[in-house]
């Protein structure tokens, strides 16, 4: 089974980490490369669908809808994340949201488990 995690990219880094990916498409304010080990702005929702959710111009429904939509021509890099997660070596996805049951990391680690 997979290992794993999601945080803020705001928390401090854990042993239990293992790898911490980024996964925003905006770097977070006051963070630095030292706070991560890979940026993969590529599994992050879209400009345009980060702004409309902001706006309030979305459900929540509707972003993971078309958020899942945008990850599903990343299936190489979603199968290889499962198969290094799958390894033992934990995978830390991060993003800057602070209501992780509304966050893409979620739906990203569901995208992950099921590649």
């Amino acid at each position: 089974m997979p290992v794993l995690i999601e945080k803020s990219a705001f928390a401090p880094a854990g042993k239990e980490d293992g790898l911490r990916l980024l996964v925003t498409r905006f770097k977070p304010f006051g963070l630095g490369k030292k706070d991560w080990h890979l940026w993969l702005a590529d599994l992050a929702p879209s400009k345009a669908l980060v702004k409309g959710f902001l706006a309030g111009t979305m459900s929540w429904k509707d972003f993971a809808a078309r958020y899942k939509k945008e990850i599903a021509g990343q299936k190489s890099l979603l199968r290889t994340l499962r198969f290094l997660s799958g390894e033992g070596r934990p995978i830390t996805l991060l993003c800057a949201c602070d209501t992780p049951d509304r966050c893409h990391r979620r739906l990203l680690r569901d995208a992950i488990e099921k590649a």
